[in-house]
Parts: structure tokens; sequence; C-alpha cells
């Protein structure tokens, strides 16, 4: 048998050369890694190309396969040092992720995974790496069911490994995802399977993670209505954070108070709650400064205890610095947050008398919601509290539509026998009858005339 070999003054080569001089040039700058994948790219191309060749006897040997071509490359210092082309593709993602272009930081990223995918197969846990990769990003643009389906492919390749740290963060990632969706029994099923795998690695009580999975179990708890099971895990959350961090002095800490307090409202132990939640403020003010997202939840938390305890003045004063922050950080119309602070300010309003000013703070904050999460117990519980309204108002027609909308969306999402839908079942008759008895009355009314 004959093997070809290259000519050294094949024209073709001599323009693989320059192609290989360039790659060696550009080194390993994040601007260029994009475009030192391409000139590999037509590199390999190039030298798959017919050219003039001499022949030489040689041992017979088996032909190298696409992943052994790639490996090859990556291993020669002279054409990539230490970069290949999925890396570069990756890297350049990463670049684009960190300024905020997740379009582009996408596209880069499934460069990577279509490569990697015919390169290494399917089942490889490069591929399994790049999927994560496409998940996150997806994620961040809330394409929530997209990220999923990315996710769980990145945990059929790696759950073969068994038990394993990224296995645990990748449910808790998906956890959330599900939570966002309003879907809470799979959510709680993530948290679960999360908290199980890492209470094996790291045992029960002395770990971040586990931390970490406890309070992800008691968020999905406390949004079901059970607060009981809430309060537990927050408490555990707690416990095992103030062990590794001290009291006051950590993010985490600060976040497992705030969840304290957060279910002591829900079960009525308002003053209670305030202590947590003063804490966790004090906490997030001293690490993170006054104009921070985390500040903002805490005021916006400390709002609705004094809302709920008649005191309209602070509760005004705390949903308005929540909401100026907000703002500041997301812009006004584009996040959750800035949603919820309009909520909490429309409600105070409504409750100091001042109604049309709170259902204008109520519709844009219900534009905001329908637009990024459709049906939502959010959007659910900002259709209650504009027929609250419409009802002191008179307006039952249109509280019974809003109320009525509220209803099939929580029991959409919660299901019939969560509180919130059977307290929004109970507000929807009521306010039926209302419009029924007025409607009723309007036309005795008619007759007399």
């Amino acid at each position: 048998m004959t093997r070809t070999h290259l000519s050294s003054k094949d024209p073709t080569m001599m323009k693989a050369a320059e192609l290989k001089a360039g790659i060696i040039e550009m080194g390993g700058n994040a601007a260029g890694l994009v475009e030192k994948a391409e000139l590999v790219a037509l590199y390999r191309e190039l030298q798959a190309a017919p050219r003039t060749v001499v022949t030489k006897k040689y041992s017979p040997e088996p032909e190298p396969s696409p992943a052994d071509n790639l490996r090859d490359m990556t291993m020669d210092p002279d054409m990539m040092g230490d970069v290949d082309p999925t890396k570069s593709f990756n890297n350049m993602g990463t670049v684009y992720q960190k300024k905020g272009d997740l379009e582009n930081a996408l596209v880069q990223y499934q460069k990577a995974l279509e490569i990697r995918t015919r390169v290494f197969g399917s089942e490889h846990m490069h591929v399994a790496e790049s999927l994560m990769d496409v998940g996150t990003v997806l994620a961040e643009m809330g394409r929530r069911e997209e990220a999923l389906v990315q996710f769980q492919k990145f945990l059929d390749i790696q759950i073969r490994v068994g038990d394993h740290p990224r296995v645990a963060h990748t449910l808790q990632i998906m956890a959330i995802l599900y939570q966002e969706q309003g879907k809470y029994e799979e959510a709680l099923e993530m948290c679960t399977k999360s908290l199980d795998i890492r209470t094996r690695i790291y045992g029960v009580d002395s770990h971040p993670d586990v931390a970490a999975s406890l309070h992800g179990m008691a968020e999905v708890y406390w949004l079901q209505g059970k607060y009981e099971e809430a309060l537990e895990m927050y408490t555990k959350s707690l416990d095992i954070r103030t062990r590794i961090y001290g009291g006051d002095s950590h993010m985490d800490v600060a976040a497992s108070l705030m969840g304290v307090g957060t279910v002591l409202r829900e079960m009525g132990r308002r003053e209670e709650a305030l202590v947590q939640h003063q804490k966790s403020l004090d906490i997030k003010i001293r690490l993170v400064g006054d104009h921070h997202p985390d500040v903002a939840h805490s005021l916006h938390n400390m709002a609705n205890i004094y809302l709920q305890q008649g005191k309209y003045e602070e509760a005004l004063e705390m949903f308005t610095k929540s909401q100026y922050i907000r703002t500041r950080i997301y812009g006004g119309d584009s996040h959750m947050d800035v949603a919820a602070s309009l909520m909490g300010v429309g409600t105070v309003l409504a409750n100091m008398g001042r109604r049309e000013e709170a259902l204008v703070q109520y519709r844009k904050s219900l534009d905001i919601q329908i637009r990024l999460v459709g049906d939502h117990p959010r959007v659910a519980d900002s259709l209650n509290n504009m027929a609250i309204v419409y009802q002191q108002q008179g307006k039952y027609e249109e509280a019974l539509e809003m109320f009525t909308k509220a209803y099939h969306i929580y029991l959409k999402v919660l299901g019939p026998d969560h509180p919130s839908t059977r307290l929004m079942d109970r507000k929807r008759l009521v306010s039926k009858r209302f419009h029924e008895d007025t409607l009723d009355a309007a036309m005795r009314a008619q007759t007399v005339d």
C-alpha cells in the first residue's frame, strides 16, 4: 500500500501554513477566539483538499476517527496551543454572556455543542458540558421550557457517574425554572432529589450546598401554602449557614433570615417576622450597600408586614424605596420585582382610599407580569387586588371578571386544594351574587319607572 504525504511546494499547503502561522500568532485573546476557530476549520478543510502528492511505503495502521483528529489537533502545540475550536466557541460564549448579549452567547454555545456531538457522540461528557451552557443561557433568556429540555439531556448523560455535585446543582436549577412556571410539585421533586444527593455526598448538616437545597425546598413549600414545612426547612438552612459563616457576616445567612421572616408573616406572627427581616436587612446593607436587589427585597417584605398591621405610611415608604432601587437596577417595565413593588404601592394606596391611583399601579404591574410569565400566581394576585378595588367602587361586573380570571389561574397552577384557590373561589361566588343583586335592582328600578 502507499500513503500520501504533502509536497512542501503545494499551493494549498502553503496557504494552510500561512493560516497555521496566523493561528499561532493570535494566541488566546478572547476577542479573537472565534476567528481562530474559523481559521482552524479552514485549515482542516484545506488539509483535506486534493493536492500534489508523492508516495512512499508505510506500515498499515487504522484510520483515525474524527474524535482522534480533534484530539490530535488540540494536542498539537504548533496547531492550537491549549485552545481547540469548541473551547474557542465556549470562551466567546462566556464573553457574550457576561456582557449580557445572550443571543450571541447562545449561538457560540450551540456551535460548540454541534461540534462536540458530531465528534464525540451524543453521550460524551463534553457534550453534557455544552448542554449545560446552552440550558443556562436559555434560562437567562426566559425560555424555560427549552432550558429544561437541555438540562434534562445533561442529567441523562451526567447521571451515569452517580452522585455528583453537578447533578445536584442542575436539579436545583431545574427546580427554580419549574417554580417560576408555577409548577410547584415538579419543583419540589427536583429540590428533593438535589437534597438527597448532597446529603449523601456532604452529610446532613455541615455544607453550604445542603443548606441551599433546604432553602430551595422551603421556598416551594411557602409558595404551596405549607407554612409549617417551609418554616422547618428555612430554620434548618439558617442553622447550617450560621454554623458555617457566623450569624451576621454572609448574604446566605441574610437570605435564610428573610425566609424565616416571610413564613412567620404568613402565619400571622408579624412582630417576630419583623425582627427576622430587620436582621436580614442590617446584614445586607453592611455587606452590599443601600442600592442592591437583595436590600430592595427586604424592604418589600417589611412593607408587607406594615401593610398587614395597618401602618400604611410606613408601608408606603418601604414599598416606594424598594420600587426606586429596583427601577434603577432593572428599568421600569422589564422585571418581575419591579412589578411586585408596583403592586405593593398600589395595595397601600387602595387601603388609604386612593383607589384610582391604586388601579394605575396595579395595571402597570399586571402588564409586566403577563408579558413576562403569563399564567402565574403573581398574575392572579394582581387580578385579585384589582377586583377588590372595583368591588369597593361598586363596579361589580369588572370585579367578577377579575376574580374569575384569578380563580382559573390559581386552579390551573396550584390545584383546587390550595388555600389561595379556595379563597378565590369564595370571592368569585360572593362577587357573582353582588353582580346579580345589582342587575336585579337595576331591572326592578326600570320596571318601577
